[in-house]
């Protein structure tokens, strides 16, 4: 079959266009290369697990040819997007924003100062620092203190509070162009976030969920997970030679996880032989048809126990958890694992945060975005998630319905919170929003 030179150099529009009118392979291959660290970024933030993210990539690419005979519009980011289970549009605020910023920067910038009075302090100093002094997310995060995954947060909140009422025509993805940012979103993955191509990209982010996502999902990332893509970027690969490298990766994820497992079988995470390790006291309850096994931390009014709770032990009592002042906007209430359907064949141990409960709490009230935009919302929300190998909650799932607003800031608050106590299973807890 004939190739095209310079293939790599052609608009998604002309790829797509040669893919329609000749099948050439090596067109659609062009296109899915150019997207796909993005498509990466994107599984890595709705999954937070680097291999359950590779895999879906690996299905996603399986399916893109067939899927891209049926595009014809005029936006291929958008339409990938959509296909990844995007639905969120642009801020129309954000839009409005960073459109005059670029059209008249000092005139956005004294805007900033003129309505500051609306702003909470660190959307002020992030509003501040990201527009009038250029600074990335990392840099930003190191001057200020704030976590550097809960910058953007803040200046999307702020932008939100000083914006006029503004209508912007329905966009994805206003300012995202894979072939643009491509390389810089690589660099980002490495690393690479306090120059200007970092800015750059940050700044884009603001009008493009695709590309908000993509960073997200960077941000969330370890090292050892950026070589998962980087057999996809160096030429076209046929479908044959994909499965051989599936393969291949598979036997090697397969091995890494038998030697982790053999070189950590005996001992525990703290050192501690497994086998004197205690069991639990644990109190029962019934969730969703499953047996559960339960922690509730001692009530307290406006003070803590000196001890913080340590991963194996229980308080005697179990009663709601209580920390803090009760004007605290979101607080940990309980913390739960469920146990698989055999019962109790091995020890089951409750995921607690690895910094302690009282300091996770700190880290809630701290952290918290608030008011919501529901600022009536009181009311408890219940996550379920599992715990990575680098102590991360991963497929974090909602249980019951409180409001929107809760439920994205209840994930947001887990997702980009301190690590978690290794778990052997499923765990669930609950955040209590208001008094």
């Amino acid at each position: 079959m004939k190739t095209i030179k310079n293939i790599s150099r052609l608009s998604d529009d002309t790829l797509v266009k040669i893919w329609h009118e000749t099948g050439l392979e090596e067109a659609a291959e062009t296109l899915f290369r150019r997207y796909m660290p993005f498509i990466h970024g994107v599984f890595l933030h709705q999954t937070r697990d680097d291999k359950v993210a590779h895999e879906a990539v690996v299905r996603f690419h399986k399916q893109f040819s067939g899927a891209l005979s049926h595009y014809h519009g005029d936006n291929l980011a958008e339409w990938i997007y959509s296909k990844l289970g995007g639905k969120t549009e642009a801020s129309p605020a954000n839009c409005w924003f960073t459109e005059y910023y670029s059209r008249e920067k000092d005139a956005a910038i004294a805007y900033i100062e003129t309505e500051s009075d609306k702003l909470s302090k660190p959307q002020r100093e992030c509003l501040r620092l990201f527009f009038r002094e250029r600074k990335t997310f990392a840099q930003i995060s190191e001057q200020t203190g704030y976590l550097n995954d809960d910058v953007y947060p803040h200046i999307d909140a702020g932008i939100a509070a000083i914006a006029p009422p503004v209508t912007v025509e329905k966009t994805y993805d206003r300012n995202f162009s894979a072939a643009k940012f491509s390389t810089a979103y690589i660099d980002y993955v490495h690393g690479e976030r306090t120059n200007a191509a970092a800015y750059e990209l940050e700044f884009a982010s603001l009008t493009s969920p695709f590309l908000a996502d993509a960073i997200n999902g960077a941000l969330s990332v370890r090292q050892e997970y950026s070589s998962g893509y980087s057999i996809l970027r160096r030429r076209p690969i046929s479908t044959k030679w994909w499965v051989i490298i599936s393969i291949l990766i598979a036997i090697a994820v397969g091995l890494w996880a038998y030697f982790q497992f053999c070189r950590n079988d005996a001992v525990s995470k703290d050192g501690v032989p497994k086998n004197v390790e205690a069991h639990v006291p644990y109190e029962s309850a019934e969730y969703e048809g499953l047996p559960v096994k339960e922690i509730l931390l001692p009530e307290e009014s406006n003070s803590v126990s000196s001890e913080p709770p340590d991963r194996n032990g229980v308080p005697d009592e179990m009663q709601e958890i209580r920390i803090g002042s009760t004007e605290q906007p979101v607080r940990l209430l309980s913390i739960s694992k469920a146990v698989n359907a055999a019962g109790d064949a091995e020890p089951h141990y409750i995921s607690i945060p690895q910094i302690g409960v009282r300091q996770y709490n700190e880290y809630l009230k701290t952290a918290t975005v608030w008011p919501l935009e529901d600022a009536e919302v009181a009311g408890d929300v219940t996550l379920v998630f599992y715990v990575n190998r680098y102590g991360r909650p991963s497929r974090i799932r909602v249980l019951g319905f409180l409001s929107p607003e809760a439920h994205r800031e209840a994930i947001r608050l887990l997702d980009k919170g301190p690590e978690w106590s290794p778990s052997n299973g499923e765990v669930t807890i609950i955040m209590r929003f208001g008094d």
